[in-house]
C-alpha cells in the first residue's frame, strides 16, 4: 500500500530527477545526467561501478540538502561526512527510509573498496545491494 508521503516524493523526484539544482544558487553547477550515469554504470568492474553509485549518491544527497535547506551555508555541508548528510535528509524526512538504508549499504561496500586492498565485490555483495533497493526506486532506475 503506497500512503501520500510515497506518491509526494516520487512526484518531486521525477520533476528533479534529470537535474538537481539548489534553489538559491542557480550558476553553473553540474547537474545530475541520468544519461551519463547510465553509461559510466556500464563501464568497468564491478568495484568500480559501486565507487561511481556512491560518488553520483553523494552528489545528489548534498544537491537535495542544498534544495531543501533555507540557508545550507550556515551549517558547511560541504564538511559533512556522507554519512551525516543522510543523517541530516532522513530526519528532515527528504527521503523515505528505506532508499537512505540502501544507501548506507552501497556506502559501507563502498568503503570496503576503498579501504581493504584485497576485497573483492562478491556476487552476495551485489545481491545484497540489489535485495535492498525498494521495489519503487528500482522502477525509478529503471526509467
Amino acid at each position: 500500500m503506497i500512503d501520500d508521503d510515497d506518491k509526494d516524493w516520487k512526484s518531486e523526484f521525477e520533476k528533479h530527477r534529470e537535474q538537481l539544482v539548489p534553489k538559491q544558487d542557480q550558476e553553473a553547477i553540474p547537474c545530475f545526467n541520468k544519461a551519463s550515469f547510465i553509461k559510466r554504470m556500464g563501464q568497468g568492474e564491478d568495484w568500480h561501478k559501486l565507487v561511481q553509485a556512491n560518488i553520483y549518491l553523494e552528489f545528489v544527497a548534498l544537491r537535495l540538502l542544498e534544495r531543501e535547506l533555507k540557508n545550507p551555508r550556515e551549517i558547511h555541508l560541504d564538511r559533512m561526512s556522507f554519512s551525516s548528510r543522510l543523517d541530516l535528509i532522513s530526519a528532515l524526512g527528504l527521503v523515505p527510509k528505506d532508499i537512505i538504508s540502501a544507501v548506507r549499504i552501497i556506502s559501507k561496500k563502498r568503503n570496503k573498496v576503498a579501504h581493504d586492498l584485497e576485497f573483492e565485490l562478491s556476487d552476495k555483495d551485489i545481491q545484497h545491494i540489489a535485495s535492498s533497493l525498494s521495489k519503487d526506486l528500482k522502477e525509478v532506475l529503471e526509467k
